[in-house]
């Protein structure tokens, strides 16, 4: 039955192209860090101050390299619908430039699997948006504990203590699937044409995020169950989920 979240769905190429845009934003917003970097007096508790300046610089680079890549992903692959779509001089020189088989131009499709991709990584976005907005000036990158700092536990911190990580982490799996699913630019462009590296690609990355994350989650707990000891456990009887409910 996975054969049918391949299957192209009867709608028009051209409602893809304002998806794509969509889950670009979606993307932006994961990827831009709301506060400056935390000082250092605010991250010694969590003794990771080694090389701290190159990683945690190196950290928001990347993060502004892919938001790039992200964007002339979908800017390329929406000129590639739009030449597909609206025949000219112009659209023959960006289909035989940006496709290596410019005929596989016309399957790039909506299918369910990126219609999924799309949901997923606008929810990871929302969620992690609506992580920043409750914990406020105490929402950072960096592991850190700010001067005036309070245990948060209303809002998404309600359902699991590290919600902002299972926002990204629905991102991740969000952007393989709009990515390297089948009718996808990169799919169809013979960038990876092996359906086995294809899932062994998305399977490596989506293994590696949360193992991050898992270890970031320890940290804090560790931290914050330091820092406010009554809160903390009173917080993880009600609220006993790290990232997913119900699982962890």
């Amino acid at each position: 039955m996975l054969w049918l979240l391949d299957t192209p769905l009867p709608m028009s190429p051209l409602y893809k192209v304002a998806l794509i845009f969509v889950n670009a934003a979606s993307i932006h917003a994961i990827y831009t860090p709301p506060h400056p970097i935390a000082d250092n007096d605010e991250t010694q508790k969590y003794n990771y101050r080694a090389l701290k300046d190159f990683q945690f610089q190196f950290r928001r680079r990347a993060a502004a390299c892919a938001k790039t890549i992200h964007w002339l992903y979908s800017a390329s692959e929406s000129a590639l619908i739009l030449a597909r779509a609206f025949a000219s001089p112009l659209s023959t020189d960006v289909l035989t430039t940006f496709m290596v088989y410019p005929e596989n131009a016309a399957v790039l499709q909506i299918t369910p699997a990126w219609l999924i991709g799309g949901l997923l990584m606008a929810s990871g976005a929302f969620i992690r948006t609506a992580c920043q907005r409750e914990l406020g000036r105490f929402f950072t990158w960096e592991l850190s504990l700010k001067k005036g700092q309070h245990l948060v536990t209303t809002g998404p911190y309600a359902l699991g203590r590290h919600p902002a990580y299972t926002g990204t982490l629905l991102a991740a799996v969000g952007t393989f699937l709009c990515q390297l699913s089948p009718r996808t630019w990169m799919a169809e462009n013979g960038c990876f044409e092996s359906t086995a590296v294809r899932w062994g690609l998305w399977l490596s990355y989506t293994a590696l995020v949360p193992y991050m994350f898992t270890r970031r989650t320890y940290a804090e707990d560790d931290v914050l169950r330091e820092e406010f000891p009554e809160e903390w456990r009173a917080w993880a009887e009600k609220t006993p989920y790290k990232m997913i409910p119900y699982v962890f």
